[in-house]
């Protein structure tokens, strides 16, 4: 598995003033790691952002729990079996407008590296953006801290 501090500087990447919390975390919402584009001196504060963090990845895991098996596309399949195979194809992963802010919720590829994690449940990667995050950016940053990520899966997977 990857070690948290490693995982935290992969998630560093993506963190700016309008995406400001970066996540990882399993499909329960067991959150493995995070990053914050504010960081609090205030102990007071800094454990206020960590238990809105694990609200949020608890949330994000609830919600992929739930809609994660009925993302059947029926217009294109011809068949049942057709269906559950895209099902397996397609990778999680949406974003869901609030009052105040936006949430990325995606599925982090770990095919092949289920024998080097510690959890069998998936992975999630979660980007908290605010009202003026730019969904296609959210997008992008999720795509290229997915590939980041299995990347470094993939170098562990290598070494052992």
């Amino acid at each position: 598995m990857i070690k948290p501090k490693q995982l935290a500087n992969l998630l560093k990447q993506a963190v700016e003033e309008n995406m400001p919390n970066v996540m990882v975390f399993t499909s329960t919402g067991s959150l493995l790691s995070y990053v914050s584009y504010e960081e609090p001196e205030d102990a007071l504060k800094r454990l206020d952002l960590v238990k809105r963090i694990r609200s949020t990845a608890a949330l994000a895991g609830n919600i992929y729990s739930l809609y994660s098996g009925t993302n059947p596309s029926p217009l294109v399949a011809e068949s049942t079996d057709d269906i559950i195979a895209h099902q397996r194809d397609v990778l999680f992963e949406t974003i869901i407008e609030f009052e105040k802010g936006k949430l990325l919720i995606a599925a982090i590829p770990t095919e092949g590296y289920q024998d080097i994690l510690i959890s069998k449940e998936p992975l999630l990667l979660g980007i908290v953006g605010t009202e003026h995050a730019k969904e296609g950016m959210m997008q992008l940053k999720s795509e290229r801290l997915k590939d980041s990520i299995t990347n470094e899966l993939s170098t562990i997977g290598k070494l052992g």
